[in-house]
């Protein structure tokens, strides 16, 4: 008896010291699977343009209003912004390039809404139509390779930690922190890269100094 309690003990200290490393190694597996994705992302954008008069995807925000819609022209789709919105990918501009809702959720984002992910509203301009914003041309990318196209966005009233319309508007939104206090960043030449958010930096909007990680 006294030798079966040992060994239970000796397994009982050997997983909680495997489990942390486990726990780790699974979410860096999701960190992953979410920058896969999201590099998907910026290929179908790079598709649009290219089969749009070198176009970029056009975006829609919540100045649409409480409870509308947004239009399917945008590069995806929202229904009942503040309700909280819910996304439906497949009504967006991009989807016909991926044809898999999945790729529009981080593993790790456990909201229901279907979309983890938001562009960056720099590379769209307002226009006439409440909440809508026509894409620029993508001859505004004299730094594609620095210019951020999609990233994880944390509405600041968003309870979980998620975006709320896809249009990452730096003067209100924030980075998500859901990969371990730092996200995916995806530029205009679909790399993708992670960074913690003390390495990230603040975002402003505009940046006078005119850092084209967050703005062309």
């Amino acid at each position: 008896m006294i030798e079966l309690l040992v060994v239970i003990a000796v397994i009982a200290i050997l997983a909680a010291l495997l489990l942390p490393a486990l726990n780790q190694a699974k979410d860096a597996a999701r960190r992953i699977s979410c920058a896969n994705g999201m590099r998907q992302l910026s290929v179908a954008a790079t598709m649009y343009a290219n089969d749009n008069d070198n176009t970029l995807p056009s975006m829609w925000d919540g100045s649409v209003g409480g409870g509308n819609n947004s239009g399917t022209n945008g590069w995806i789709y929202f229904a009942n912004f503040g309700g909280p919105a819910r996304f439906d990918p497949a009504l967006g501009a991009l989807f016909p390039y991926l044809e898999s809702k999945d790729i529009f959720k981080c593993p790790l984002d456990l909201t229901p809404y279907g979309n983890s992910y938001a562009m960056n509203a720099q590379l769209a301009e307002a226009t006439s139509v409440a909440g809508f914003h026509a894409g620029k041309r993508d001859a505004v990318l004299n730094a594609p390779a620095s210019t951020l196209l999609f990233l994880e966005e944390a509405a600041p009233e968003h309870p979980d930690g998620s975006t709320n319309d896809g249009y990452f508007d730096p003067r209100n939104d924030k980075v998500t922190r859901r990969h371990r206090e730092g996200a995916n960043y995806t530029f205009c030449d679909s790399h993708v890269v992670y960074l913690k958010s003390s390495a990230a930096g603040p975002v402003r909007y505009p940046n006078p100094t005119g850092d084209p990680r967050f703005e062309p």
